[in-house]
């Protein structure tokens, strides 16, 4: 899982994070969500939206339906609970989940 819109601008992620932890840090939030949602049947594709500050993480999840809020607290708080990498301070990014996607 290595695609990510960046909603700090380049420069700004570059000098605020370590590239590889944030790599990784999303790695642990594609395993978990996968693990977390593996016996869903239907496709299903929403984002996850990351504010993150040297001491807080803030997370909005994103869909182009509306969502059951059971699902959105369930997704929210399961990655509030993977320990984030550090900044410097503030960076967004915004990540794309596809549940079942197409082969």
């Amino acid at each position: 899982m290595r695609e990510f819109v960046n909603l700090s601008g380049a420069n700004s992620l570059a000098e605020r994070v370590n590239r590889d932890e944030l790599l990784d840090w999303f790695e642990r939030i594609h395993t978990a969500l996968q693990t977390a949602m593996s016996e869903e049947e239907e496709r299903f594709d929403f984002e996850i939206e990351l504010a993150l500050y040297p001491h807080q993480l803030l997370v909005k999840v994103i869909a182009g339906i509306e969502l059951n809020p059971a699902f959105v607290d369930f997704t929210r708080s399961l990655v509030e609970n993977i320990e984030p990498c550090s900044v410097t301070s503030q960076i967004r990014v915004r990540l794309p989940f596809s549940i079942n996607p197409k082969e």
